[in-house]
């Protein structure tokens, strides 16, 4: 693992960093795949895309039974003791006085994953998971923008094109939608 240490105006200006603005990052060490990184991220984002698509359709299949928020907190409890589990194949070497912000990080993270999930879930129920699914392509999108604005990462040409088509997309359904309800 490594631990990098940034703060919000060192992404761009180096020499503006302060002592009291720094924050961390914790990242895994990929020095065990070698040239397989691409590889093997890509193999991630597929799995975790098959995942949530089956997830999504576990859950419309479950909903004439089960409330949303019974099946999403359900989901939580086996995600928490499934990656639990999965700690124990990663090693991470976290400095005692990080392990604080941390747990507080994490659970800020959880809280927002879980509301998340939750009205996804809940979207689900009222419309269906081929229409929430195709609304839910957008959280790329809405990632790739707060990272421009609250990282001030740079977005290549390719990026912002695929954006804008996302969000066309987005609107385009939601037109059509609109229409047969009329």
């Amino acid at each position: 693992m490594e631990t990098v240490w940034r703060s919000p105006h060192c992404f761009t200006d180096w020499g503006s960093c302060h002592d009291a603005d720094w924050y961390f990052f914790i990242t895994p060490s990929l020095d065990g795949v070698g040239g397989n990184a691409l590889i093997w991220g890509l193999s991630a984002a597929f799995g975790a895309g098959i995942g949530y698509s089956l997830q999504s359709l576990f859950a419309q299949a479950s909903f004439s039974e089960i409330h949303p928020v019974s099946f999403t907190l359900a989901t939580f409890v086996v995600v928490i003791i499934l990656s639990s589990c999965s700690l124990l194949f990663v090693q991470i070497d976290v400095s005692p006085q990080l392990w604080t912000l941390l747990w507080i990080l994490s659970a800020i993270a959880g809280l927002f994953t879980l509301i998340g999930q939750l009205t996804y879930n809940l979207g689900i129920r009222l419309t269906s998971a081929s229409f929430v699914g195709i609304i839910g392509i957008s959280n790329p999108t809405l990632t790739a923008a707060l990272a421009w604005i609250v990282l001030q990462e740079a977005l290549a040409n390719q990026q912002i094109l695929g954006m804008l088509m996302v969000v066309l997309g987005v609107i385009a359904l939601s037109q059509e939608r609109r229409s047969k309800t009329n």
